[in-house]
């Protein structure tokens, strides 16, 4: 499924992943445009095949950044769908290109929520699917928390209660945090650095 084949509308319970490559324009800065515009193909078609592989629809890419959306078809396990595959991308210094190894370090923010899907069209008359809705600015909040952490995923306690118990087990108890553009502080939870495989 695409963004565009979504129903127009509010939809409630949707997950969304945010992530973003960790210092991207250092990593790269040496790099032709070319070779980084190839990698970036790589990547994106790396990602978008995990979020596709677990129920979900890939949404903007915004430079390094993709957001994925879970919850269209299998609203019930929508967290769980979005978890998984954050584990399993946040292992990306897999991915090599140009003749050489690349580590690629992912941030990735997690929440789930209520969101809606308009279309915006231009003078132009170019037609954009377009998302908002809370969910996506917290996910992308977590994402920046990462940053200054060893956890490369960060979720609120509110996804992390909702997880099955199987996957919970791959998340740690961070604490209370200050996050930006919220009132109050908030109850986050970060992947295990210690846990590697992915179920």
């Amino acid at each position: 499924m695409k963004l565009s084949d979504v129903k127009i509308g509010v939809h409630e319970n949707i997950a969304i992943l945010f992530s973003d490559i960790r210092n991207f324009t250092k990593l790269t800065e040496d790099i032709p445009i070319e070779k980084v515009m190839e990698l970036l193909r790589i990547y994106f078609d790396e990602m978008a095949s995990v979020i596709v592989a677990n129920n979900g629809v890939v949404g903007t890419f915004v430079g390094d950044a993709l957001v994925g959306y879970f919850g269209f078809e299998d609203s019930k396990n929508a967290i769980d769908n979005a978890a998984r595959p954050a584990l399993e991308i946040k292992e990306q210094s897999k991915f090599t290109n140009i003749g050489r190894e690349i580590p690629i370090l992912n941030g990735i923010g997690l929440d789930n929520g209520i969101i809606d899907i308009g279309t915006v069209h231009s003078n132009e008359k170019i037609c954009q699917t377009v998302v908002i809705g809370s969910p996506i600015n917290r996910a992308s909040r977590f994402e920046r928390l990462t940053r200054a952490s060893c956890h490369r995923i960060i979720m609120p306690k509110t996804f992390y209660d909702n997880l099955s118990s199987e996957l919970k087990n791959y998340f740690v108890d961070i604490g209370r945090v200050e996050v930006r553009g919220m009132s109050e502080l908030v109850h986050i939870y970060g992947d295990d650095p210690v846990k590697k495989e992915v179920i």
